[in-house]
């Protein structure tokens, strides 16, 4: 069986961001799965009806995150009991992704079993089933056709491009879906190389300064320096490219003019985007400056692509205080005991 599918569940895109407890996004959380759990399938709608796009994908995540048997069988009450609606189904869906991704396992693609393989893609067509109930329910969500993307890099018979256009006339200011068109397109996930970086950059050129659009660049940077890390040499001195850093220090400066930063998930998400690309282009004294700011708002991602190897989806909490520590911003590190480096 031949599939573009080569890396491990871990590189799936995932805004399980730690930065959602800082930013008080913890209540919300909590609230939301009280609700499931009472079975308030109305409340919990109006609930994620209610928050914006980034926010409802953290939720969403939060609400499948456990697996647990009861939270399974709460899932499936509520998609029973109301399926007319279109969150039931929509977070329905995402449950089977994960499910499907458990089932094949994190090994290479020629190194999972025949067995893994059926499991992996009858749970897929449950997801891709569930997709296109949301989709027929409400045309105009955006997060059924974010999933689609994510459908489409390990199902052959998702169109990928279908996917991005649907999406673009559905949503197309949405920094969640633009971010999962441009890691769809990457050349790791069968895109042609060059075009993840093509993309996000004719994205950004319709955009105004001040739009955290512009830090779509520096993520497709990050992607594109993902797609070449077996080649170690080119992968060590890709954000040491003049070119390279100074395009995103321009998309930098786009986002957060005069350096005005700002606190809405969107934009926090970008710090840590710009900062990430800083550090690895050894522009210590900026990331500094933006970590201060951030005061722990982090998440997974990027900053688990860090280079402390050993520690990679092991303990994110480490590697990202080694950096506070490597930039000078002592108080804010924390030592990790288990997992400290000899």
């Amino acid at each position: 069986m031949t599939l573009l599918i080569k890396l491990a569940k871990t590189f799936l895109p995932s805004p399980n961001l730690q930065m959602d407890t800082t930013l008080g996004y913890q209540n919300t959380v909590r609230y939301c799965k009280k609700l499931l759990k009472l079975r308030e399938w109305e409340k919990l709608e109006n609930k994620l009806d209610s928050v914006s796009n980034s926010e409802l994908s953290l939720l969403i995540d939060h609400l499948v995150s456990s697996q647990s048997p009861e939270d399974v069988i709460l899932l499936e009450k509520w998609y029973d009991a109301r399926p007319r609606e279109v969150y039931p189904a929509v977070v329905r869906a995402n449950y089977f992704i994960s499910w499907a991704w458990d089932a094949r396992g994190t090994a290479l693609a020629e190194s999972v079993n025949q067995k893994q393989w059926v499991l992996f893609f009858e749970r897929l067509n449950e997801s891709i089933e569930m997709i296109d109930k949301a989709i027929e329910l409400n045309p105009n969500h955006f997060y059924a056709y974010t999933k689609l993307l994510v459908l489409g890099m390990a199902h052959p018979n998702i169109d990928i491009d279908e996917a991005i256009s649907a999406m673009n006339q559905v949503n197309r200011h949405n920094f969640t879906a633009q971010k999962a068109i441009i890691y769809s397109l990457t050349e790791r996930w069968g895109g042609d190389k060059g075009t993840a970086l093509d993309y996000a950059y004719a994205f950004c050129n319709d955009e105004e300064e001040g739009s955290t659009f512009h830090a779509l660049i520096a993520y497709a940077h990050i992607e594109s320096w993902m797609d070449i890390l077996e080649e170690a040499l080119k992968a060590r001195h890709y954000f040491l490219n003049e070119k390279v850093i100074n395009d995103i220090f321009i998309a930098y400066e786009q986002v957060f003019p005069n350096e005005e930063f700002r606190d809405d998930i969107d934009s926090i998400e970008a710090l840590n985007i710009f900062a990430f690309c800083f550090y690895l282009a050894k522009r210590k004294e900026l990331v500094g400056k933006i970590l201060l700011y951030l005061n722990g708002r982090s998440g997974e991602f990027p900053w688990h692509y860090s280079d402390y190897s050993s520690l990679w989806f092991i303990d994110v909490n480490y590697t990202y205080s080694a950096i506070h520590k490597d930039v000078g911003i002592s108080k804010l590190a924390k030592k990790s005991k288990r997992y400290r480096r000899k």
